[in-house]
């Protein structure tokens, strides 16, 4: 009897290891579940993990709870908002967008660990452009 050898990685965004279970179905270990959480919301999900619940806490719960309360119209606006930031913050900038949103909203976000390294200067204007878009009272002075 032989062992199975281990199912191939794939990626998701490119970057972040993926793998298959044993059903074959992908499983992923990352990536945003920003585009996926109404429709998970709305079909019965009790919750998501979201890298912007760090950054962006209060916008996440309130997702949740207009989805619960039944403010599909809301929720699914507010998810297009979400959506923007989750592109910008997290996809175009992963790690070190999410912390440096955190800074920016008084958390502790630091700068990211090597072998990433912090935003330049021009990015983090994009950020503070973006989060003064969605809600100029989320950029501190």
């Amino acid at each position: 009897m032989s062992a199975t050898p281990p199912p191939e990685p794939t990626t998701i965004h490119g970057r972040l290891p993926n793998r298959r279970g044993t059903s074959g179905a992908a499983v992923g270990t990352g990536g945003t579940l920003a585009e996926r959480t109404g429709a998970a919301l709305t079909v019965g999900a009790k919750g998501a993990i979201l890298a912007l619940g760090s950054a962006l806490p209060e916008m996440c719960v309130t997702l949740y709870d207009l989805y619960r309360n039944g403010e599909i119209d809301k929720a699914r606006a507010l998810q297009n908002t979400l959506l923007k930031a989750s592109k910008v913050v997290q996809s175009e900038h992963a790690i070190a967008g999410i912390k440096f949103v955190m800074d920016q909203r008084g958390y502790h976000g630091g700068i990211p660990r090597q072998p990433l390294v912090p935003l330049s200067d021009a990015y983090k204007q994009r950020i503070l452009d973006l989060l003064g878009s969605i809600e100029p009272a989320l950029v501190r002075a």
